[in-house]
Protein backbone atom coordinates (compact mmCIF):
# COMPACT_ATOMS: atom_id res chain seq x y z
CA UNK A 1 0.00 0.00 0.00
CA UNK A 2 1.70 3.40 -1.13
CA UNK A 3 1.41 6.93 0.72
CA UNK A 4 -1.84 7.90 -1.22
CA UNK A 5 -3.59 4.75 -1.22
CA UNK A 6 -3.42 4.79 2.44
CA UNK A 7 -5.00 8.55 3.23
CA UNK A 8 -8.62 7.79 3.07
CA UNK A 9 -8.34 5.12 4.91
CA UNK A 10 -6.35 6.83 7.33
CA UNK A 11 -9.15 9.80 7.31
CA UNK A 12 -12.05 7.25 7.76
CA UNK A 13 -10.66 5.78 10.88
CA UNK A 14 -10.18 9.39 12.95
CA UNK A 15 -13.83 10.65 11.72
CA UNK A 16 -14.87 6.82 12.83
CA UNK A 17 -13.30 7.11 16.31
CA UNK A 18 -15.11 11.08 16.21
CA UNK A 19 -18.42 8.95 15.45
CA UNK A 20 -18.39 7.27 19.08
CA UNK A 21 -18.09 10.78 21.30
CA UNK A 22 -21.30 11.52 22.52
CA UNK A 23 -23.48 12.91 19.54
CA UNK A 24 -23.86 16.81 19.46
CA UNK A 25 -23.96 19.76 16.98
CA UNK A 26 -21.14 18.79 15.76
CA UNK A 27 -21.67 15.46 14.67
CA UNK A 28 -23.21 16.46 11.56
CA UNK A 29 -19.78 18.06 10.60
CA UNK A 30 -17.91 14.76 11.23
CA UNK A 31 -20.47 12.97 9.12
CA UNK A 32 -19.54 15.32 6.18
CA UNK A 33 -15.89 14.81 6.12
CA UNK A 34 -16.42 11.38 7.12
CA UNK A 35 -18.28 10.99 3.39
CA UNK A 36 -15.38 11.67 0.73
CA UNK A 37 -13.18 9.46 2.47
CA UNK A 38 -15.34 6.73 2.79
CA UNK A 39 -16.09 7.42 -0.98
CA UNK A 40 -12.42 7.25 -1.38
CA UNK A 41 -12.28 3.43 -0.45
CA UNK A 42 -15.45 1.74 -2.15
CA UNK A 43 -19.19 2.53 -2.13
CA UNK A 44 -20.57 -0.15 1.05
CA UNK A 45 -18.86 1.85 3.16
CA UNK A 46 -20.19 5.57 1.82
CA UNK A 47 -23.78 4.11 2.22
CA UNK A 48 -23.27 3.55 5.47
CA UNK A 49 -22.03 6.71 6.27
CA UNK A 50 -25.23 8.16 3.67
CA UNK A 51 -27.41 6.36 6.21
CA UNK A 52 -26.04 8.17 9.15
CA UNK A 53 -26.62 11.22 7.71
CA UNK A 54 -30.34 10.45 7.25
CA UNK A 55 -30.60 8.85 10.43
CA UNK A 56 -29.52 12.56 12.07
CA UNK A 57 -31.58 14.64 9.99
CA UNK A 58 -34.61 12.42 11.14
CA UNK A 59 -33.83 11.67 14.90
CA UNK A 60 -33.93 14.29 17.75
CA UNK A 61 -30.20 14.67 19.52
CA UNK A 62 -31.98 13.27 22.77
CA UNK A 63 -32.37 10.20 21.06
CA UNK A 64 -29.42 9.51 20.23
CA UNK A 65 -27.62 10.86 23.50
CA UNK A 66 -30.33 8.27 25.09
CA UNK A 67 -28.95 5.39 22.95
CA UNK A 68 -25.43 6.39 22.85
CA UNK A 69 -25.46 5.68 26.45
CA UNK A 70 -27.45 3.09 27.14
CA UNK A 71 -24.83 1.07 24.59
CA UNK A 72 -21.49 2.38 25.89
CA UNK A 73 -22.31 4.47 29.19
CA UNK A 74 -24.64 3.20 31.62
CA UNK A 75 -24.99 4.02 34.76
CA UNK A 76 -26.50 0.46 34.67
CA UNK A 77 -25.33 -2.33 32.34
CA UNK A 78 -23.69 -1.82 28.90
CA UNK A 79 -25.33 -2.87 25.72
CA UNK A 80 -21.79 -3.05 24.03
CA UNK A 81 -19.25 -2.41 25.82
CA UNK A 82 -16.88 -0.26 24.29
CA UNK A 83 -13.72 -1.34 25.62
CA UNK A 84 -11.19 -4.26 24.56
CA UNK A 85 -10.62 -5.66 28.06
CA UNK A 86 -13.99 -7.12 28.20
CA UNK A 87 -13.87 -9.06 25.06
CA UNK A 88 -10.06 -10.03 25.11
CA UNK A 89 -9.84 -10.80 29.02
CA UNK A 90 -11.01 -13.97 31.30
CA UNK A 91 -14.32 -12.92 32.80
CA UNK A 92 -14.77 -10.25 31.03
CA UNK A 93 -12.70 -7.80 32.92
CA UNK A 94 -11.58 -4.22 32.88
CA UNK A 95 -8.04 -2.60 32.35
CA UNK A 96 -6.48 -6.27 32.58
CA UNK A 97 -3.13 -6.86 31.22
CA UNK A 98 -4.31 -6.68 27.12
CA UNK A 99 -5.10 -2.94 28.48
CA UNK A 100 -1.62 -2.08 29.87
CA UNK A 101 -0.51 -4.04 26.32
CA UNK A 102 -2.14 -1.72 24.15
CA UNK A 103 -0.78 1.33 26.46
CA UNK A 104 2.99 0.04 25.65
CA UNK A 105 1.96 0.04 21.92
CA UNK A 106 0.94 3.46 22.31
CA UNK A 107 4.33 4.63 23.78
CA UNK A 108 6.19 2.41 21.24
CA UNK A 109 4.54 4.64 18.64
CA UNK A 110 5.58 7.76 20.89
CA UNK A 111 2.23 8.88 22.11
CA UNK A 112 0.67 8.59 25.75
CA UNK A 113 -3.03 9.03 27.31
CA UNK A 114 -4.12 13.23 27.05
CA UNK A 115 -5.27 14.05 30.40
CA UNK A 116 -8.31 14.78 29.07
CA UNK A 117 -9.62 11.57 27.81
CA UNK A 118 -11.21 10.21 30.77
CA UNK A 119 -11.64 6.48 29.49
CA UNK A 120 -8.84 3.51 30.21
CA UNK A 121 -6.78 3.16 26.95
CA UNK A 122 -8.24 0.52 24.87
CA UNK A 123 -11.68 2.09 24.63
CA UNK A 124 -12.97 2.32 20.70
CA UNK A 125 -12.27 5.79 20.50
CA UNK A 126 -8.78 5.36 21.26
CA UNK A 127 -7.96 2.13 19.54
CA UNK A 128 -9.37 3.89 15.91
CA UNK A 129 -7.80 7.43 16.50
CA UNK A 130 -4.68 5.54 17.42
CA UNK A 131 -4.45 3.19 13.97
CA UNK A 132 -5.47 6.69 11.80
CA UNK A 133 -2.24 7.57 13.37
CA UNK A 134 0.14 4.55 12.89
CA UNK A 135 -1.74 5.26 9.33
CA UNK A 136 -0.67 8.76 9.04
CA UNK A 137 2.85 7.97 10.64
CA UNK A 138 3.50 5.38 7.99
CA UNK A 139 2.39 7.74 4.63
CA UNK A 140 4.28 10.81 6.06
CA UNK A 141 7.69 8.21 6.09
CA UNK A 142 6.95 6.96 2.38
CA UNK A 143 6.47 10.16 1.51
CA UNK A 144 9.93 11.56 2.50
CA UNK A 145 11.11 8.33 1.32
CA UNK A 146 12.06 7.57 5.53
CA UNK A 147 11.54 3.25 4.69
CA UNK A 148 13.12 2.53 8.67
CA UNK A 149 10.59 4.57 9.87
CA UNK A 150 7.79 3.83 7.19
CA UNK A 151 8.39 0.14 8.10
CA UNK A 152 8.21 0.79 12.05
CA UNK A 153 4.89 1.99 11.95
CA UNK A 154 3.55 -0.42 9.66
CA UNK A 155 4.96 -3.19 11.75
CA UNK A 156 3.42 -1.66 14.48
CA UNK A 157 0.03 -0.94 13.09
CA UNK A 158 -0.33 -4.79 11.83
CA UNK A 159 0.85 -6.07 15.76
CA UNK A 160 -2.01 -3.90 17.19
CA UNK A 161 -4.25 -4.69 14.82
CA UNK A 162 -3.61 -8.73 15.07
CA UNK A 163 -3.00 -8.10 18.70
CA UNK A 164 -5.56 -5.46 19.85
CA UNK A 165 -8.39 -4.09 17.31
CA UNK A 166 -8.34 -6.22 15.19
CA UNK A 167 -9.30 -9.13 17.87
CA UNK A 168 -12.35 -7.51 19.35
CA UNK A 169 -13.39 -4.55 16.93
CA UNK A 170 -15.84 -6.89 15.07
CA UNK A 171 -17.53 -8.62 17.84
CA UNK A 172 -17.87 -5.32 19.93
CA UNK A 173 -19.65 -3.25 16.16
CA UNK A 174 -21.82 -6.71 16.21
CA UNK A 175 -22.85 -5.76 19.97
CA UNK A 176 -23.63 -2.11 18.38
CA UNK A 177 -25.81 -3.35 15.57
CA UNK A 178 -28.02 -5.93 17.65
CA UNK A 179 -28.99 -3.48 19.92
CA UNK A 180 -29.19 0.11 18.85
CA UNK A 181 -32.11 1.40 18.70
CA UNK A 182 -31.60 4.38 16.73
CA UNK A 183 -30.91 3.88 12.84
CA UNK A 184 -27.51 6.05 13.26
CA UNK A 185 -25.70 3.66 15.60
CA UNK A 186 -26.91 0.43 14.01
CA UNK A 187 -25.07 2.02 10.44
CA UNK A 188 -21.89 3.05 12.73
CA UNK A 189 -21.63 -1.06 14.04
CA UNK A 190 -22.15 -1.55 10.58
CA UNK A 191 -19.10 0.79 9.04
CA UNK A 192 -17.18 -0.33 11.43
CA UNK A 193 -17.53 -3.95 10.95
CA UNK A 194 -17.33 -3.35 7.27
CA UNK A 195 -14.11 -1.48 7.59
CA UNK A 196 -12.49 -4.03 10.29
CA UNK A 197 -13.45 -6.75 7.52
CA UNK A 198 -11.60 -5.21 4.75
CA UNK A 199 -8.32 -4.08 6.58
CA UNK A 200 -7.91 -7.39 8.44
CA UNK A 201 -7.67 -8.91 4.90
CA UNK A 202 -4.70 -6.24 4.59
CA UNK A 203 -3.24 -6.90 7.57
CA UNK A 204 -3.12 -10.75 7.16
Amino acid sequence: MNAADTLPTQRLFAGLSLCYATPDSNTGTVLDELLPASRGIDTELSQHVEAMLVSLSNESLEDLQVDHARLFVGPFSLLAHPFGSVYMEEGNLLMGESTVAVQALYRDAGLDMSGDFKNPPDHIMAELEFYAYLLNQEREAQGRDDANSASRFKEIRRRFFADHLGRWGAEFASKVISNATTPFYAELGKLTKVILEKESLLTD
